[in-house]
C-alpha cells in the first residue's frame, strides 16, 4: 500500500505549483482582460537600500526587499533556505542577486512583478 503521507505531500506540492503558476498568469495577463486601461499610481521608491541580515529565511529577506523598494515579488514555493546578506546602498537587482544567488534561485520581471523561481541547471543569472 502506498505511503499516504507521501501521496498527500505530492498533492500539496502540485497544488502549490499550480497556484503559483495561476498567480503569475494573473499578474502577467491581467491587462489583457481589462476593459479600461489600468494605470499604476506613481510610487516613490528608494533607488538604493542597505541590508545587514544573518541566517534569515530567504522569504523574509524578500519581504524586506519588497517593502524597501516598493516592489511586488511573487516567490515560487520551491524557493527555500536561509541567507546572510550584508549590502550597502544597492539597487533592487543587486539586492536580489545577493539574496538569491546563495539559494540557487533567480528572478525575472513580468509587467511590474518580480517573479522568483529556482534556477534551472545551467541557466544564466538575470544580470549576466
Amino acid at each position: 500500500m502506498p505511503n499516504m503521507n507521501a501521496l498527500g505531500a505530492a498533492r500539496v506540492a502540485r497544488a502549490l505549483r499550480t497556484s503559483f503558476a495561476l498567480l503569475i498568469a494573473i499578474a502577467t495577463g491581467a491587462s489583457m482582460f481589462a476593459t479600461t486601461p489600468v494605470t499604476a499610481s506613481p510610487v516613490t521608491v528608494p533607488v538604493r537600500a542597505s541590508f545587514h541580515l544573518t541566517a534569515v529565511s530567504v522569504r523574509d529577506v524578500l519581504a524586506r526587499i519588497a517593502r524597501a523598494y516598493g516592489a511586488d515579488i511573487a516567490v515560487s514555493p520551491d524557493v527555500r533556505g536561509r541567507v546572510s546578506v550584508s549590502v550597502e546602498r544597492v539597487t533592487l537587482d543587486q539586492a536580489l542577486a545577493a539574496t538569491l544567488g546563495p539559494v540557487g534561485a533567480t528572478w525575472s520581471r513580468a509587467n511590474r512583478v518580480v517573479v522568483v523561481t529556482v534556477r534551472a541547471i545551467g541557466a544564466p543569472h538575470p544580470s549576466e
